[in-house]
């Protein structure tokens, strides 16, 4: 396994999720579209290289009793309310993005 800044990214995210957080902001545009795309067309993440890990949050996502929302902020903007997580109210003027994952699974 290669360790590279979008595994990190995406460890962070399956840490969130782990914890139970539905609202989770985040700076990489890059973790949000492997996980849309893996929630969209799995097949086609399947020789991804952190495709195990994509795999594990959006197993996540589906298992969560709640909807889960993710928001991409600005990188490197230099606010200080941007580098401390979950302040969410303050960071909202600079979110470029929200992706809601809402499932309900009939039976």
């Amino acid at each position: 396994m290669t360790n590279t800044i979008i595994r990190a990214e995406l460890t962070g995210i399956a840490a969130a999720l782990t914890n139970n957080y539905t609202q989770i902001a985040t700076d990489s545009a890059c973790s949000l579209n492997q996980i849309r795309k893996q929630l969209l067309c799995p097949e086609m993440q399947r020789d991804h290289i952190h495709s195990n890990l994509i795999e594990q949050i959006v197993s996540m996502i589906y298992a969560s009793p709640e909807p889960i929302c993710f928001y991409k902020v600005k990188a490197h903007s230099g606010l200080p309310e941007m580098n401390v997580q979950m302040q969410l109210p303050n960071t909202l003027p600079y979110v470029t993005e929200v992706m809601t994952c809402t499932f309900s699974l009939h039976l």
